[in-house]
């Protein structure tokens, strides 16, 4: 604590010397559309990707999720030059040719330069802008206007860019880069008036000092006495929690030199590292069971676009066609929609009924169960879509493609980025095992797979209220304020 304050009056005192304050509302029109680009460029590829994979690339439905889950200069050389996609199918036939190597070399490598500059961008822009404020209540300003900026942004990339790009692909993928482009020249223009936080090291590297100081230690007798145990600069008294890991903080004569001084600090931690770690391996059981959620949540969200893709999508007589892709909307409006009524009027109506007020862990669990609901409603809403495909032997059933995603996705905000790849690894394992997902889900059972998934939600549920029961929270009075 001491430490960040030196270092914040320090800042201080390099802002009044340079004659020029840093940080502050100056940064705040750079920093919003750098995000405002991120969110419109990222999420104008990200969302419509499976559809460029089946049309463009020729790959088949199931696939094209699980390559989902994985450089806008790369995909849009993709969309230009005919020689790094395969030729197109021939109408009419099921004849199409699959892509080389080095096709997929290329598109593989766009990806993963688009995802990496997406996911660094979108979360360290968010730290970064309310860091350039000191008073909380403008962090939050900034974190309001953050969400609100991505939501506006997924919303038109996915309604004006994929509308680009269901006439073109290489004039989609060039908007986006130009988008992207733009956001981030105007964030580099304001790079003076930022205000730069001094690297203080990464917490990981912490995390692996308590593990390697317990293993060197973790033969020694255990002491009552607080002074048997290293604290370093800071004041806190060692938990009974987890006890075997105050190993980690023991003094021995072996970990210090004459001078006072630690001679490794991989042998021996101080108790704020060790209590940093067990408060990480409390919330681990119930961060692991958000992991499971997303995975379902990530596979309903790939399926979407495969459904959209058989479904009728025409509006106003026929004239306009909803791009696939654009399902995404639904999805944000809907999620926002649930937010605000949980937030206005679920928790409110619990805290009356309960007279009480509902802690962070009750509030997830709801969310859990909306997430059980909105997989049955797919699963319902598939069989009946397959219904039809079967009794009229139709390749695109007709019908409202918008009632299904508003009812079923409304709470897709939960989901996680690396559960794709769980998600991916559980749709092969699916094909491999089960008929359910051909390449033509009108031949498949779509709504077995949703079924599944409603298994694996009432399972990952039981498991979160086990979570809960055992959690214990470190000041509950406070807690319950927040």
């Amino acid at each position: 604590m001491e430490s960040s304050l030196a270092s914040r009056e320090e800042e201080a005192q390099v802002s009044t010397s340079s004659g020029r304050k840093k940080g502050g509302w100056i940064t705040f029109p750079f920093i919003i559309c750098a995000v405002a680009g991120i969110y419109g460029s990222g999420y104008g590829w990200l969302f419509n990707l499976m559809v460029y994979l089946i049309q463009e690339y020729n790959v088949k439905s199931i696939s094209a999720t699980q390559i989902f889950s994985v450089g806008m200069v790369l995909l849009t050389l993709s969309s230009i030059f005919h020689s790094l996609r395969p030729k197109p199918c021939i109408v009419r036939s099921n004849i199409c040719e699959s892509a080389t190597k080095g096709q997929l070399t290329v598109l593989y490598i766009g990806i993963t330069m688009g995802a990496i500059g997406l996911g660094c961008g979108r979360f360290n822009l968010a730290t970064m802008g309310a860091n350039q404020f000191e008073k909380p209540k403008e962090q939050a300003i900034v974190f309001n206007w953050y969400f609100f900026t991505g939501f506006v942004g997924i919303v038109l990339s996915s309604t004006v860019i994929f509308y680009v790009q269901s006439l073109s692909w290489g004039w989609g993928f060039d908007l986006c880069a130009g988008t992207s482009f733009l956001g981030w020249t105007v964030f580099v223009i304001g790079y003076f008036s930022y205000k730069h936080d001094k690297l203080r090291g990464s917490p990981f590297k912490d995390i692996a000092r308590v593990v390697v100081a317990y293993i060197w230690k973790r033969k020694l007798p255990l002491s009552d006495r607080d002074e048997d145990y290293y604290h370093g600069s800071g004041k806190i008294q060692a938990t009974a929690s987890f006890v075997c890991l105050n190993r980690a903080a023991l003094k021995t004569e072996t970990d210090f030199r004459p001078d006072g001084s630690i001679k490794s600090s991989w042998k021996i931690c101080t108790v704020q590292q060790v209590e940093d770690f067990k408060t990480l391996m409390r919330i681990a059981p119930i961060w692991s069971t958000s992991f499971f959620l997303s995975v379902t949540l990530a596979m309903h969200a790939s399926f979407v676009v495969i459904q959209a893709l058989v479904m009728d999508r025409h509006l106003f007589r026929n004239n306009f066609e909803i791009p696939a892709g654009s399902m995404t909307v639904i999805i944000c409006v809907s999620s926002s929609i649930s937010i605000f009524m949980t937030d206005r009027f679920i928790i409110p109506i619990w805290q009356k009924l309960t007279r009480q007020k509902s802690t962070f862990l009750q509030r997830i669990g709801v969310g859990h169960l909306f997430n059980i609901l909105s997989m049955a409603v797919a699963a319902i809403v598939e069989a009946r879509r397959l219904q039809v495909a079967c009794d009229n032997h139709l390749q695109t059933v007709p019908g409202s493609v918008v009632p299904m995603t508003s009812t079923s996705t409304a709470m897709t905000p939960l989901v996680i980025a690396f559960a794709y790849y769980a998600s991916s690894a559980l749709t092969g394992l699916i094909r491999k095992d089960t008929s359910w997902l051909p390449d033509n889900i009108n031949n498949g059972r779509l709504d077995n797979v949703y079924w599944t998934l409603v298994v694996i939600g009432i399972l990952n549920l039981g498991y979160f209220l086990i979570c809960s029961k055992l959690y214990k929270y470190q000041n509950p009075e406070k807690d319950s304020e927040k």
